[in-house]
């Protein structure tokens, strides 16, 4: 066996990221009839990488000047499970909708299950006022400053929940593409991973048409450390974390 040259202490230390993958988990636009058949209840549908449990009350409707969506109406849960859950980086949802009412809209939250205290980030528009958006802070439904949507017309929003790293258990809410709030809490921040998106139906008056959806993840790329020493002779090793070894090479 070859044995290895003396090394001196003089090292040094760097990180790369490494692994980073994130992907769409659901984008549709709901025109496809074959996956939602206009005016029956749907039930269980597979869509992207997930399934939809509908309440029996949704229906895939054509909706003027924006093709076909999806409506919600009465007291109802609809829900997205994905086909694994989220336990890293972060989740952005994108979505458009028409209210029929700025009084009655729906809720729309990330969660890890089905209970209360499985939820994650959970918004809510116009049940606690007419036309404002809220999210649920821990406590209380919190206005958020600078969000608003308009009955009877295309209202877009995104979100972005960050399951890991520094940001961990918050997220952050745009309008029409533009950031109006950064670090919202989540309604449950000891959770360690999310699974579902659950649509909500608030009252006998609530109806709103969604008629876009995309789901997104994004992976934070993984931190490998790496140590390069330097040797006599003009020997070298880099050695890349506390599992292997990564080359040893010598000049002269």
């Amino acid at each position: 066996m070859k044995r290895l040259p003396a090394l001196s202490a003089l090292a040094f230390l760097f990180t790369l990221c490494t692994g980073a993958q994130g992907g769409v988990i659901l984008s549709t636009d709901f025109s496809n009839g074959t996956l939602y058949p206009s005016g029956s209840a749907m039930g269980t549908v597979a869509d992207g990488l997930g399934t939809w449990s509908f309440a029996s009350s949704a229906r895939a409707v054509g909706v003027p000047d924006h093709g076909r969506g999806i409506r919600f109406t009465g007291t109802s849960f609809s829900v997205y499970n994905f086909s694994a859950p989220v336990s890293t980086g972060s989740i952005t949802v994108e979505f458009s909708f028409i209210p029929i009412s700025t009084t009655s809209a729906f809720d729309i939250q990330l969660s890890a299950g089905t209970e209360n205290s499985e939820i994650g980030p959970q918004l809510r528009f116009g049940v606690n006022a007419a036309s404002d958006v809220t999210y649920y802070d821990g406590t209380a439904f919190t206005t958020i400053a600078g969000a608003s949507f308009s009955a009877n017309e295309l209202n877009t929003f995104s979100f972005t929940a960050h399951v890991d790293g520094v940001n961990a258990g918050t997220f952050d809410f745009a309008v029409n593409g533009s950031t109006v709030a950064t670090g919202l809490v989540w309604r449950n921040l000891d959770l360690e991973s999310l699974s579902m998106l659950r649509v909500r139906t608030p009252n006998s008056a609530a109806q709103s048409d969604l008629v876009s959806l995309t789901i997104s993840a994004e992976a934070i790329p993984e931190p490998e450390t790496f140590a390069l020493l330097f040797g006599a002779a003009g020997c070298w090793v880099l050695w890349q974390g506390r599992r292997r070894m990564a080359a040893v090479r010598c000049h002269g």
